[in-house]
């Protein structure tokens, strides 16, 4: 059975959250419903499956704030800070009943009239995750990453293998220097799981540990 899609809503209104998230639960959607952006990206950052944000157009910065126009500059703030510090890249769409008051600002992301069905806005974050090159990695190495994340659970082991993945796809000798150097950290953190269950000495060099479990030494 194929896994639902993740995607992180950030909207002040409770009841329409619930609706919706009801409603996207149906097509293969699966919602994480905040109120506000500071409880929002946090969630983002603690479920590395969640890859599409829906944003309101007037929400709260944070739980005890009211809602104000700044609340998507700072949602972009943080949308960047994801991309470029914890390598998360989303697909953001902006939910709004005045699209058109904020289509010339935020022209990166996509827009939707706030409606009572939400259909072409569910529709649209289903195509958007799915396009995703994380989301075609994940599904193309699934086994991998269940195997990775049962080794290493409550590490970034997943994120540095998901990263290695997409950029090897590049031909820019510094990413594929970067990629194999994270290769290597994964590489030790498993040698170290394995070393360490199977009583291996200590005090030996990469090298002598290799040797020894496989028989040499």
């Amino acid at each position: 059975m194929k896994s639902m899609l993740k995607v992180a809503l950030i909207d002040d209104n409770e009841e329409y959250g619930q609706a919706l998230a009801l409603r996207a639960s149906q097509i293969g959607l699966n919602i994480t419903h905040c109120t506000n952006l500071r409880d929002g990206i946090q969630a983002i950052k603690n479920d590395s499956e969640i890859g599409g944000l829906i944003l309101d157009g007037h929400c709260k910065i944070d739980p005890d704030t009211p809602a104000a126009d700044d609340f998507l500059p700072a949602a972009q703030r943080e949308v960047d800070i994801l991309a470029s510090s914890f390598d998360r890249y989303l697909y953001v769409i902006i939910n709004s009943a005045y699209p058109e008051k904020y289509e010339s600002i935020f022209k990166r992301f996509e827009f939707v009239h706030k409606t009572s069905d939400n259909s072409l806005l569910l529709q649209k974050v289903q195509s958007g995750i799915s396009a995703l090159d994380e989301s075609t990695l994940r599904q193309k190495f699934q086994a991998e990453i269940r195997q990775l994340n049962k080794l290493f659970p409550s590490s970034n082991r997943e994120r540095e293998l998901l990263t290695i993945l997409r950029r090897m796809h590049s031909m820019d000798i510094v990413q594929v220097q970067n990629a194999l150097n994270t290769i290597r950290k994964i590489f030790e953190a498993l040698l170290d799981t394995v070393c360490e269950e199977q009583d291996v000495p200590s005090r030996l060099d990469r090298k002598a540990q290799i040797d020894y479990l496989s028989g040499r030494k």
